[in-house]
């Protein structure tokens, strides 16, 4: 990415994430510095008015927002220009939270018991642009993308479920070139896997 980035004339813009509260960029799939140029590749990270999480697009220009002093985006994508603006990523935390309840007992006598329930409260927020430079992409940070364009696929597997990840993001096969042969080390199986799906077999037999 930053290879092809160097190729393209022009001036770089650079963005650093916003972080608020207890939030980190390990819980959101965006980057915290942010580098890019017009004319650059980019693959879009969530859904919003013109494009979805997996969307390819071109910038085509940086203008300032008429809204705030924030600069736009503006990334040409399926032929159409999308204006794009930070995003806002809200990052939760489980918590827990003890309340007194009343019960009965046994004997049916009232006791006063301390119940504990898990619950998940917004601990901060990580504001960025949605997008991020679409020459390559690791199988890691496209887990959870849909991805509508061909993709030429070229996976670096050494544990298991990743060959997994990397097929299952394109929405259709005929939209995947491999680079290369997938060999068998790339073919990893679970061995808890394995050996469920043994046990299953077995009491089916049974």
């Amino acid at each position: 990415n930053r290879m092809r980035l160097e190729e393209l004339p022009g001036e770089t813009y650079t963005s650093t994430a916003e972080i608020k509260g207890e939030a980190d960029m390990s819980s959101v799939n965006a980057e915290y510095e942010l580098t890019y140029k017009i004319g650059a590749k980019v693959m879009m990270l969530t859904n919003g008015s013109g494009y979805h999480n997996g969307s390819i697009g071109i910038i085509k220009k940086v203008v300032n927002s008429i809204f705030d002093d924030e600069e736009e985006i503006v990334i040409e994508i399926d032929g159409t220009d999308v204006y794009v603006v930070k995003n806002k990523w809200v990052v939760y935390k489980p918590t827990v939270k003890e309340e007194i309840v009343q019960e009965v007992d046994k004997f049916g006598q009232p006791v006063k018991k301390t119940k504990k329930t898990v619950e998940n409260k917004e601990a901060g927020q990580v504001i960025q642009y949605p997008f991020k430079l679409g020459y390559a992409v690791t199988i890691h940070k496209a887990q959870g993308m849909t991805l509508t364009n061909g993709v030429n696929l070229k996976p670096e597997i050494w544990d298991s479920g990743q060959l997994y990840v990397a097929l299952s993001r394109v929405d259709c096969r005929e939209n995947i070139y491999i680079d290369g042969i997938l060999k068998d080390k790339n073919w990893k199986l679970d061995k808890k896997v394995e050996k469920f799906y043994q046990s299953f077999d077995e009491e089916w037999k049974e």
